[in-house]
């Protein structure tokens, strides 16, 4: 009797073994999205691809427009010392191409540098910003640059 239960015990735990496998195998299907003429790179929800620097530490940017058409840009950065931090903002519009409608460029004296600006914008058009994140040394010379895009909003 002992034997029988033994082996009920034994196969029903690999029947669940297996067809709990089945279940996780289908959780990590990849989700392919449709690529729109104005995005240059595939979606991945999860995935953050981080560059290894050597005098930035820390650079991102943030980006969306309301109701009323003002975006709002948003790019930050932070070196390490004595390396100053430059951010560059540039709020781009899709026509066709993807084109500069606002520049914005500051250099700290220190390690930390963030923008944050505001600009309204035309109806019927995609847009994103462009962030180019600096390190650059006393004499203002640039060692070490990383260029990132925002998601694209359309308004």
């Amino acid at each position: 009797m002992k034997r029988k239960l033994f082996k009920l015990a034994i196969s029903s735990v690999l029947v669940l073994s297996f067809s709990c496998a089945t279940i996780f195998a289908d959780t990590f299907q990849v989700t392919e999205y449709p690529l729109h003429e104005y995005e240059t790179a595939t979606k991945f929800d999860d995935m953050v691809i981080t560059p290894f620097f050597t005098n930035i530490i820390f650079c991102l940017n943030d980006f969306n427009i309301d109701s009323f058409g003002k975006s709002t840009s948003f790019a930050t950065t932070e070196v390490r010392l004595p390396s100053r931090a430059g951010v560059k903002i540039e709020l781009q519009q899709f026509n066709g191409t993807w084109q500069n409608i606002k520049i914005w460029e500051a250099t700290s004296t220190n390690d930390y540098m963030s923008l944050c600006n505001d600009w309204y914008v035309a109806k019927g058009y995609v847009y994103r910003i462009k962030t180019t994140h600096t390190a650059k040394n006393s004499s203002n010379v640039v060692l070490e640059t990383s260029v990132m895009y925002s998601h694209t909003v359309s308004y």
